[in-house]
C-alpha cells in the first residue's frame, strides 16, 4: 500500500460484477488526524471482465496518478505511475512471461530491466472478487505476489478477512468488512462495502469516503 502515498497505492484494485459507467469515489486523507490531500478512485469494467482501475491523489504540491489494469482473474497486467511536482517523474510496467518489464527512473537514469516475481507464490490476487463474486472465508489468509511499481519490486502480500463492522462518516452508518492487508512491513486496514469498494483505508495515511459520483460521459 514507505511515505504516506505508498499505502494508497496499495489499495488493492477491484474490478466490477457488471459491465457498467465507471464510479469515481472521493475520499479525504489525513494523517495523525489532520487533512493533508484527496483521493479520487475509479474502476471500469472491460471486454470479459478485466479491470481498469485509476487512482488520483492530490497531497501537498504534487498530483499523482497510478493506473493498473487486470485480468478478470486477478492478474495484472500493466501498472503506470505518473508524479507531477517540480518536475514530472514517470514509471510503468508490463507483466511478461518472464516477469515484469519495467521502465522507471534510477540513481543513473531510466531502469530499464525484467524483474522475476518470487517463486512459488501465485500471482492471482483472489481479492479482485471479494464481495463482487465471492465471500472470503473468515480468518482465513491468502498470499500473492503483489508488484509494487513505486519500490519497483515484487512483494508477497497477504490479506486476511477479519470480520464485520459498522462505521460512521460524516453523519452516514455503513455496514463495512474488515480486510487487514500485510505486505512486508507495512500494514492496512480496509473496510469494504457490500460491492468490494474501499469505505476506509487506514495505515500510516487514512482515507476516507466523502462520496461517490457516477461518470457516465464515457
Amino acid at each position: 500500500m514507505i511515505a504516506p502515498l505508498a499505502l494508497l497505492f496499495i489499495a488493492q484494485a477491484k474490478s466490477a460484477a457488471t459491465s457498467e459507467a465507471p464510479k469515481i469515489f472521493h475520499y479525504v486523507l489525513s494523517k495523525d488526524g489532520n487533512a493533508i490531500g484527496t483521493e479520487n478512485y475509479e474502476y471500469k469494467v472491460l471486454p470479459g471482465k478485466s479491470a481498469d482501475i485509476t487512482i488520483v491523489i492530490h497531497i501537498s504540491q504534487f498530483v499523482v496518478t497510478a493506473n493498473s489494469t487486470y485480468t478478470a482473474e486477478g492478474i495484472w497486467k500493466t501498472k503506470s505511475l505518473d508524479i507531477v511536482g517540480a518536475k514530472e517523474i514517470r514509471s510503468s510496467a508490463t507483466l511478461t512471461e518472464n516477469g515484469a518489464d519495467v521502465d522507471a527512473p534510477g540513481p543513473n537514469g531510466r531502469f530499464k530491466h525484467i524483474l522475476q516475481p518470487p517463486d512459488n507464490i501465485s500471482l492471482n490476487d483472489p481479492t479482485i472478487a471479494w464481495w463482487r463474486t465471492t465471500k472470503p472465508k473468515l480468518g482465513d489468509p491468502v498470499t500473492f505476489a503483489y508488484f509494487d511499481l513505486e519500490k519497483v519490486a515484487w512483494e508477497p502480500t497477504v490479506f486476511t478477512y477479519m470480520g464485520d463492522k459498522s462505521i460512521s462518516l460524516n453523519g452516514k452508518t455503513y455496514a463495512t468488512h474488515h480486510v487487514l492487508q500485510k505486505s512486508g512491513t507495512d500494514q492496512t486496514d480496509y473496510y469494504m462495502d457490500d460491492q468490494g469498494n474501499p469505505v476506509v483505508i487506514s495505515g500510516s495515511t487514512k482515507a476516507e469516503l466523502t462520496g461517490f459520483t457516477l461518470d457516465t460521459s464515457k
